[in-house]
């Protein structure tokens, strides 16, 4: 919860890469709207990863920002992360927040100590959380065909599985539909539009139509770094309405 009564200062350093751009040209745009201030953002290349990233930290860390936005992944990540630490980034009083998927289990094992408490954003449920029985049986999968270990099993894994179930529930309604011997893509893609209150344990339940096109009507959980593991200090929290610039965008994409 963000106390002080000046803005909180926002920036973000990311990989030269669509996606990355398409979520910080979004908070930057609305940054006033969301009672932030937007210092800038630092670019690093996508393809090759960068060997050395300490120009782009130091000229964002002048800017004072209270929280940056890390989106890279893999060896780009690690190197983003090595470098901070290095530099003392954290040690500024600078919080770090990885994008979904960035700080990738997998990649956590080779940042090791440089990751531990930083937050990161995840869409789906994570290792940690076995109490959930569709979590607990991926563990088992991942154990009994990969021999993977619990803290093994990346968030990567996990969101795979969700979508995999979103897709085939949107085939089997097809079928439902038309039959196996008419199963067309226009089909599937109208199985998928009927979906409704589907629930893949493992992200909020899901419904899709022609007006609502998409599968995830939640803001993501943050968690933190913990020994390597992404723990949850959040919750899903339902988007309850969405800005008019984003429906507007919706319908330019859409047709």
């Amino acid at each position: 919860m963000w106390t002080e009564e000046r803005p909180l200062k926002f920036g973000a350093i990311i990989h030269d890469l669509v996606d990355a751009h398409i979520q910080v040209d979004a908070t930057e745009k609305h940054a006033a709207e969301l009672g932030i201030e937007f210092v800038g953002r630092e670019i690093v290349p996508f393809i090759p990863p960068p060997l050395d990233t300490s120009v782009e930290w130091l000229r964002l860390a002048a800017k004072k920002p209270d929280w940056v936005y890390i989106f890279g992944f893999g060896m780009t990540f690690v190197t983003l992360m090595k470098d901070a630490a290095r530099l003392g980034i954290r040690d500024k009083g600078i919080q770090l927040l990885a994008a979904p998927f960035s700080a990738d289990e997998r990649t956590l094992k080779v940042t090791g100590k440089d990751t531990e408490g930083i937050y990161a954003v995840v869409a789906s449920a994570t290792n940690v959380e076995a109490e959930l029985p569709e979590v607990r049986a991926i563990l088992e999968y991942a154990k009994s065909y990969r021999g993977y270990e619990p803290q093994d099993v990346s968030c990567t894994y996990i969101m795979a599985n969700a979508l995999v179930r979103i897709a085939a529930e949107g085939i089997r309604l097809a079928i439902a539909k038309v039959g196996l011997e008419n199963l067309t893509g226009q089909a599937v893609r109208e199985g998928l539009m009927s979906i409704r209150n589907f629930e893949p344990g493992v992200i909020p339940p899901v419904t899709m139509s022609d007006e609502h096109p998409w599968w995830c009507d939640s803001l993501p959980k943050i968690c933190i770094v913990r020994e390597g593991r992404q723990v949850p200090v959040t919750s899903w929290l339902p988007i309850t309405f969405y800005p008019e610039w984003f429906l507007q965008r919706l319908e330019e994409v859409s047709g």
